[in-house]
């Protein structure tokens, strides 16, 4: 069986967040690769 994973919408929120400010494209504005990642997350 897999594991059943509980969390509060604070938390995929706060998640999120972070995730998105780390591959943001006016970060790293030459590179593709943060770029696909953002898009992807969104």
């Amino acid at each position: 069986m897999g594991n059943i994973v509980l969390c509060r919408f604070d938390e995929i929120k706060a998640a999120y967040k972070l995730y998105a400010l780390k591959f943001h494209p006016d970060k790293y504005k030459d590179d593709e690769f943060f770029k696909e990642n953002f898009q992807e997350s969104s």
